[in-house]
């Protein structure tokens, strides 16, 4: 009867042949061996850099710098099995997008992100939510890019990717979730009327727009008067004989991480 320590492994398997952990991360890997009743089943775990990545003997890799090695699991017994993972490390994922409003045009917008630690530069994409396809818009080593020539209240997706540049091979971190940026939409042009008692504003439908702001002069200032949904381009006020109504509008667009607002329409007034 054969001897229970004299039973070598046949086989000796990783869970995966390669992966790509961010730094500072950690990932356990998985592995398996056959037969069952083989007589040692140890492993000795190594990496080929520890610089880059250590892998402890719980199987444990720990990301500790940008690059790219190998972790290996060996056979202790005399079968001389072994097994070898890829291993790239790589940035940290970028937080989301943001905007800002002052820095916000009809026609362009500036996004900007965090700084991540190590990050040699950034990709920005504009992001089709449809096809759920990336399109390259620039590289750059700063944390944020003014997008030019776009039409106004236009709305676009947009995430960004940071690298590390080792050996002149750039290692990419995971893409930032995709943000809805917009620019600024255009201001409503404003007709008045008088129907019997009532003066009656409208305007056409603004490109872009998710609503308005009405603001109604009152003791020589600008009041807002009331938020319309996108829907609605018509506001109506009860006049007194002799009263007059003064007002205008702006159109409002509201972004992921910003509410944005047109100039103010031409001041147009109506009197009974």
């Amino acid at each position: 009867m054969l001897d229970k320590n004299d039973i070598k492994l046949t086989s000796l398997r990783l869970g995966k042949s390669e992966t790509v952990i961010p730094k500072g991360g950690s990932e356990k890997l998985s592995f398996s061996v056959a037969p069952s009743n083989a007589g040692n089943k140890k492993l000795l775990l190594q990496s080929a850099d520890e610089k880059i990545a250590a892998i402890d003997e719980n199987g444990v890799i720990t990301a500790k710098g940008f690059g790219k090695t190998t972790v290996t699991a060996s056979s202790l017994d005399s079968s001389n099995l072994s097994a070898v993972c890829s291993v790239t490390v790589v940035p940290q994922k970028s937080e989301k997008l943001c905007q800002s409003p002052k820095k916000t045009k009809q026609t362009s917008v500036t996004v900007s992100w965090k700084k991540v630690s190590g990050a040699s530069g950034y990709r920005l994409y504009r992001y089709n939510k449809t096809k759920k396809t990336y399109a390259l818009i620039c590289e750059t080593t700063g944390t944020s890019f003014t997008v030019k020539n776009l039409k106004a209240g236009t709305d676009k997706y947009f995430a960004v990717r940071p690298f590390a540049l080792v050996d002149g091979l750039r290692l990419f971190g995971a893409m930032s979730e995709p943000v809805l940026i917009c620019t600024r939409p255009e201001s409503p042009v404003v007709s008045g009327s008088l129907k019997k008692k009532k003066a009656i504003f409208k305007w056409k439908k603004v490109s872009g727009a998710t609503g308005y702001e009405v603001y109604v002069k009152k003791n020589g200032k600008y009041v807002l008067q009331k938020r319309l949904s996108a829907s609605k381009t018509v506001f109506e006020k009860n006049l007194k004989k002799n009263e007059k109504c003064v007002l205008r509008v702006r159109s409002v667009i509201k972004a992921d991480t910003a509410v944005l607002c047109s100039a103010y329409s031409k001041t147009t007034s109506v009197r009974r």
